[in-house]
């Protein structure tokens, strides 16, 4: 499906409310400075460290891990990493990753030192089961979720919001966005809703069915 383009997204974060207190990690701050990265490199459980500007090493309770960025060395190319912290919690690290436009990210367990996928932000569910990542196309409107088990299985995952295509038009536009994700006490994930026309349209609860994931209910915009 062709989905518009409508402007122009810079790699910044924001962050988020949440109806819990649940384990979140964000590498809005890291990626965009190096001091900040630097500290929570030194915050890591063991020894994480950037061997050289461009090769970032993260050791691991049996082992270590290396990435190297791969070049052209410069915005919306190539691959970069960068260190985005560690929840104790659930015993894992959060590393940035870019890939030519895309901007999202990995988490590796502390405990074994598997990899696997996630976002340039994750926010954990308060039953521990499950976590969301957050991804971003440089250039689209909008993010991608995806919700993940521990056991690194893809639960769902889609576009965050609602894409249509007008009468009369040859392309596709964004109907709703999905903004601001939260989990509830009962681990069910929630965001709030704008429409295209910027207005605010309540909130949304993705709920599984028996066809699969649904966000409910539709948005009136």
């Amino acid at each position: 499906m062709k989905t518009l383009i409508v402007i122009f997204i810079p790699f910044v974060f924001l962050s988020t409310s949440a109806l819990v207190d649940g384990p979140k990690l964000s590498c809005s701050e890291a990626w965009q400075s190096v001091d900040v990265e630097a500290k929570l490199l030194k915050l890591a459980p063991n020894t994480a460290k950037r061997l050289s500007k461009h090769v970032l090493e993260v050791k691991f309770a049996t082992g270590i891990k290396r990435f190297e960025d791969k070049p052209p060395y410069e915005d919306l190319s190539g691959t970069r990493w960068a260190y985005c912290g560690y929840d104790a919690e659930h015993k894992f690290h959060l590393i940035a990753k870019s890939v030519e436009s895309l901007f999202t990210g990995i988490i590796i367990l502390e405990e074994t030192g598997k990899i696997l996928d996630a976002g340039h932000t994750v926010l954990v569910s308060p039953d521990k089961s499950k976590y969301l990542a957050v991804e971003q196309e440089d250039g689209l409107d909008g993010e991608n979720w995806k919700l993940f088990d521990f056991s690194g299985k893809k639960i769902w995952g889609g576009y965050a919001g609602i894409i249509r295509r007008y009468p009369g038009n040859d392309f596709d536009s964004v109907y709703a966005q999905y903004e601001n994700p939260v989990w509830d006490q009962e681990s069910n994930l929630k965001a709030d809703v704008t429409c295209g026309s910027g207005n605010t349209a309540g909130g949304v609860v993705l709920k599984l069915k028996n066809k699969g994931w649904e966000w409910e209910p539709i948005p009136s915009c």
